[in-house]
């Protein structure tokens, strides 16, 4: 199986009876733990976030009940997919864990550059991006973001080839706000149109099973603010990219005691 499964996680579940029953949730397409592993990492062109590695911690999260991994292929330069995909491929060589029990999730929008850090950021730009025709200047917004199809697909085939596997259970359009307060509204909006236009393909492609958005601000403040986004909006732009049967299934967004406006504030319609 190249996916996560309802039959494949419900089946990873039972391993762990004796952990509470809540502690695994079933979100209409599959069974998931109530914790999961992120990959990230802040300041990423620093040294010492590279000398420890998050494999031995995606093996250890897996084997004691953990079965939701998420990263993006912009974490410490791509250095965190790969150390998930070594992982996994150790994890599925020796029969500890099968691929249709874990949910495995990246996501796409921001520049990744690569490890080393490159010399001159903007060259690897222009040289990675621009020049190969995955975006126009124009379609790069403050040297950091980018909502192209071309770059979007471009992002999921390399993600996959990092984590070496042949399909995303989840792909996440990442921060999309980035771009509001530097591209008209308007503009934007147009721009996340085309990208689930682009992800109902590479659902039909199989290297994705479902997408959504990861979003830092846009879901949690004042529908004033500069990068609010409609959740309402997100989801007649996905019935507009693909049909009432799209595959826009899930959101991801902080919650925690510095953002606890998810539980505290009623901000979407």
């Amino acid at each position: 199986m190249k996916y996560a499964t309802k039959e494949g996680t419900f089946a990873y579940l039972k391993q762990f009876s004796d952990y509470s029953r809540s502690f695994y949730r079933y979100t209409g397409d599959f069974f998931v733990s109530s914790l999961g592993l992120g990959t990230f990492r802040k300041e990423p062109y620093r040294e010492e976030n590279y000398v420890i590695s998050y494999k031995e911690a995606v093996k250890t999260s897996i084997e004691n009940g953990v079965n939701v991994i998420d990263t993006a292929i912009n974490y410490r330069y791509q250095v965190s997919e790969r150390e998930i995909g070594e992982a996994l491929e150790e994890l599925f060589r020796y029969g500890v864990a099968k691929r249709e029990a874990l949910v495995v999730a990246s996501k796409a929008g921001f520049i990744p550059l690569s490890f080393p850090f490159p010399e001159n950021p903007y060259t690897w730009i222009e040289e990675n991006v621009v020049e190969k025709g995955l975006a126009t200047k124009e379609e790069v917004v403050i040297d950091q973001h980018c909502m192209s199809p071309g770059f979007l697909r471009w992002s999921v085939e390399k993600s996959l080839e990092n984590l070496k596997l042949e399909t995303l259970d989840i792909l996440y359009l990442h921060n999309p706000e980035t771009q509001l307060g530097y591209v008209d509204r308007s503009v934007v909006m147009a721009r996340i149109k085309e990208a689930f236009r682009l992800f109902e393909a590479l659902v039909e492609e199989g290297k994705i099973r479902s997408y959504g958005i990861a979003s830092w601000n846009g879901f949690l403040y004042e529908e004033e603010h500069a990068e609010y986004l409609s959740l309402s909006e997100m989801i007649q732009i996905a019935v507009e990219a693909g049909g009432t049967s799209h595959h826009f299934r899930y959101i991801q967004s902080p919650f925690n005691l510095a953002k606890p406006h998810a539980y505290s504030y009623s901000n979407q319609k």
